[in-house]
């Protein structure tokens, strides 16, 4: 990672920028379901991606502290949850989208 740059920062500020891009990304979502609107694009398959590893519940990081401080992330990872995957039964990402908007965030991960 040196040579792509990333390796040239601190633990901390590599942090830093995570949550800075966590934060502009939520910014961006606002209030709406998906990234452009109404409708997910593909931007909408990338940001489920990540965010889906960020918010993994197998990790305590700072990183996923503050996805999880973004109710608005919480609910736009339900909504993609309950469209593109509605049977899938599982823990983590994968809860129930009821968990993520019953205002206990924490539990659509999985947690207690």
């Amino acid at each position: 990672l040196w040579a792509q740059g990333l390796g040239r920062h601190s633990e901390q500020d590599m942090t830093a920028m995570a949550v800075q891009g966590i934060k502009a990304i939520t910014d961006i979502l606002g209030d709406k379901p998906y990234l452009m609107g109404n409708n997910p694009c593909g931007a909408d398959a990338t940001l489920f991606a990540f965010a889906a590893s960020l918010l993994s519940p197998v990790f305590e990081t700072p990183i996923r502290a503050a996805a999880e401080s973004h109710p608005n992330l919480i609910a736009y990872m339900a909504r993609m949850r309950a469209r593109y995957y509605p049977d899938f039964q599982g823990s983590g990402v994968f809860a129930s989208a009821s968990a993520a908007t019953a205002g206990r965030p924490e539990a659509a991960f999985g947690q207690q």
